[in-house]
Protein backbone atom coordinates (compact mmCIF):
# COMPACT_ATOMS: atom_id res chain seq x y z
CA UNK A 1 0.00 0.00 0.00
CA UNK A 2 1.16 3.53 -0.74
CA UNK A 3 1.51 6.26 1.89
CA UNK A 4 -0.65 9.40 1.51
CA UNK A 5 0.72 12.88 2.30
CA UNK A 6 -0.20 16.58 2.34
CA UNK A 7 2.42 17.81 -0.10
CA UNK A 8 3.25 16.63 -3.55
CA UNK A 9 6.48 14.71 -3.16
CA UNK A 10 6.38 12.54 -6.28
CA UNK A 11 6.46 13.19 -10.01
CA UNK A 12 3.29 13.38 -12.10
CA UNK A 13 3.81 10.08 -13.91
CA UNK A 14 2.75 6.56 -13.14
CA UNK A 15 4.47 3.73 -11.31
CA UNK A 16 4.15 -0.01 -11.80
CA UNK A 17 4.48 -2.28 -8.79
CA UNK A 18 5.97 -5.76 -8.92
CA UNK A 19 2.46 -7.23 -8.95
CA UNK A 20 1.76 -5.42 -12.24
CA UNK A 21 -0.65 -2.85 -10.80
CA UNK A 22 -0.19 0.68 -12.17
CA UNK A 23 -0.74 3.76 -9.99
CA UNK A 24 -0.97 7.52 -10.59
CA UNK A 25 -0.12 10.06 -7.86
CA UNK A 26 -3.04 12.50 -7.37
CA UNK A 27 -4.42 15.19 -5.08
CA UNK A 28 -7.81 14.27 -3.57
CA UNK A 29 -10.61 16.71 -4.39
CA UNK A 30 -12.48 15.48 -1.30
CA UNK A 31 -12.30 12.41 0.91
CA UNK A 32 -11.75 9.39 -1.35
CA UNK A 33 -13.35 6.08 -0.41
CA UNK A 34 -11.22 2.95 -0.83
CA UNK A 35 -12.06 0.78 -3.88
CA UNK A 36 -14.28 3.52 -5.42
CA UNK A 37 -13.57 4.81 -8.95
CA UNK A 38 -12.78 8.52 -9.47
CA UNK A 39 -11.88 10.66 -12.47
CA UNK A 40 -8.28 11.87 -12.71
CA UNK A 41 -7.92 15.27 -14.36
CA UNK A 42 -4.95 17.50 -15.15
CA UNK A 43 -4.67 20.48 -12.78
CA UNK A 44 -2.14 23.31 -12.36
CA UNK A 45 -0.68 21.46 -9.37
CA UNK A 46 -0.57 18.02 -11.01
CA UNK A 47 -3.26 15.36 -11.16
CA UNK A 48 -6.53 16.04 -9.34
CA UNK A 49 -9.37 13.62 -8.61
CA UNK A 50 -13.06 14.35 -9.17
CA UNK A 51 -16.26 12.44 -8.62
CA UNK A 52 -17.32 10.64 -11.77
CA UNK A 53 -20.78 12.24 -11.60
CA UNK A 54 -19.25 15.75 -11.53
CA UNK A 55 -19.54 16.82 -15.18
CA UNK A 56 -18.69 20.42 -14.24
CA UNK A 57 -15.09 19.46 -13.52
CA UNK A 58 -14.51 18.55 -17.16
CA UNK A 59 -13.72 21.37 -19.57
CA UNK A 60 -14.16 19.20 -22.65
CA UNK A 61 -17.94 19.21 -22.17
CA UNK A 62 -18.64 15.51 -22.55
CA UNK A 63 -22.07 14.52 -21.28
CA UNK A 64 -20.85 13.06 -17.99
CA UNK A 65 -17.45 14.66 -17.67
CA UNK A 66 -15.48 11.58 -18.67
CA UNK A 67 -13.83 12.72 -21.89
CA UNK A 68 -10.05 12.80 -21.90
CA UNK A 69 -9.43 11.60 -18.33
CA UNK A 70 -8.40 8.39 -16.64
CA UNK A 71 -10.33 6.52 -13.99
CA UNK A 72 -8.46 5.61 -10.82
CA UNK A 73 -9.28 3.59 -7.71
CA UNK A 74 -7.55 4.16 -4.34
CA UNK A 75 -6.62 1.02 -2.39
CA UNK A 76 -7.28 2.86 0.88
CA UNK A 77 -9.14 6.02 1.87
CA UNK A 78 -7.42 9.33 1.02
CA UNK A 79 -8.17 12.49 3.03
CA UNK A 80 -9.41 15.59 1.23
CA UNK A 81 -6.61 17.84 -0.01
CA UNK A 82 -3.89 15.23 0.47
CA UNK A 83 -1.94 13.35 -2.17
CA UNK A 84 -2.26 9.63 -2.69
CA UNK A 85 -1.92 6.86 -5.25
CA UNK A 86 -4.87 5.74 -7.39
CA UNK A 87 -4.74 2.48 -9.32
CA UNK A 88 -5.25 2.98 -13.06
CA UNK A 89 -4.09 -0.39 -14.37
CA UNK A 90 -4.20 -4.01 -13.27
CA UNK A 91 -6.58 -6.21 -11.31
CA UNK A 92 -8.82 -4.76 -8.59
CA UNK A 93 -10.74 -7.07 -6.26
CA UNK A 94 -14.08 -5.86 -4.93
CA UNK A 95 -14.17 -2.54 -6.78
CA UNK A 96 -17.21 -0.54 -5.68
CA UNK A 97 -19.48 -0.29 -8.72
CA UNK A 98 -23.11 0.78 -8.69
CA UNK A 99 -25.38 -2.21 -9.32
CA UNK A 100 -23.36 -3.95 -12.01
CA UNK A 101 -23.95 -7.50 -13.18
CA UNK A 102 -20.58 -8.93 -14.12
CA UNK A 103 -19.86 -11.11 -17.14
CA UNK A 104 -16.25 -12.15 -17.59
CA UNK A 105 -14.42 -10.12 -20.28
CA UNK A 106 -17.32 -7.68 -20.70
CA UNK A 107 -16.67 -3.96 -20.48
CA UNK A 108 -17.18 -1.60 -17.55
CA UNK A 109 -18.13 1.96 -18.49
CA UNK A 110 -20.24 4.83 -17.10
CA UNK A 111 -23.52 6.56 -17.87
CA UNK A 112 -24.79 9.32 -15.56
CA UNK A 113 -22.60 8.15 -12.66
CA UNK A 114 -23.94 4.61 -12.95
CA UNK A 115 -21.82 1.62 -13.83
CA UNK A 116 -22.87 -0.02 -17.06
CA UNK A 117 -22.00 -3.30 -18.67
CA UNK A 118 -21.71 -2.75 -22.39
CA UNK A 119 -22.91 -6.23 -23.25
CA UNK A 120 -19.84 -6.87 -25.34
CA UNK A 121 -16.21 -7.80 -25.04
CA UNK A 122 -13.75 -4.91 -25.16
CA UNK A 123 -13.10 -3.64 -28.67
CA UNK A 124 -11.90 -0.09 -28.05
CA UNK A 125 -15.10 1.55 -26.82
CA UNK A 126 -14.19 5.07 -25.64
CA UNK A 127 -16.19 5.06 -22.38
CA UNK A 128 -14.71 1.79 -21.13
CA UNK A 129 -12.14 1.88 -18.31
CA UNK A 130 -12.10 -1.79 -17.21
CA UNK A 131 -13.30 -5.30 -17.95
CA UNK A 132 -14.85 -7.79 -15.56
CA UNK A 133 -12.51 -10.63 -14.55
CA UNK A 134 -15.28 -12.88 -13.23
CA UNK A 135 -18.96 -13.51 -13.80
CA UNK A 136 -21.20 -12.55 -10.89
CA UNK A 137 -24.69 -11.55 -9.87
CA UNK A 138 -25.77 -7.92 -9.65
CA UNK A 139 -23.81 -6.44 -6.76
CA UNK A 140 -22.13 -3.26 -5.59
CA UNK A 141 -18.63 -4.79 -5.74
CA UNK A 142 -17.02 -6.68 -8.59
CA UNK A 143 -13.57 -7.89 -9.64
CA UNK A 144 -12.21 -5.90 -12.59
CA UNK A 145 -9.09 -5.32 -14.68
CA UNK A 146 -8.31 -1.60 -15.03
CA UNK A 147 -7.16 -0.83 -18.59
CA UNK A 148 -4.95 2.24 -17.89
CA UNK A 149 -6.41 4.32 -20.71
CA UNK A 150 -8.05 7.68 -21.21
CA UNK A 151 -11.80 7.38 -21.46
CA UNK A 152 -14.23 9.37 -23.55
CA UNK A 153 -17.87 9.47 -24.49
CA UNK A 154 -19.82 8.84 -27.64
CA UNK A 155 -21.05 12.45 -27.54
CA UNK A 156 -17.60 13.94 -28.26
Amino acid sequence: MHVHDNTQTHFMGEVTRQDGKIFRYCKAHGTLTAKTPYKILADSSGWLTAAIADAASNTVGCAYGLSGCKIGIPEAAVASGTYGWLQVGGKVSDAILTSCTATVNYCVGWVAATCIKTGAAFSGQREVFAIFTATGATATTQDILMLNREVGCDST
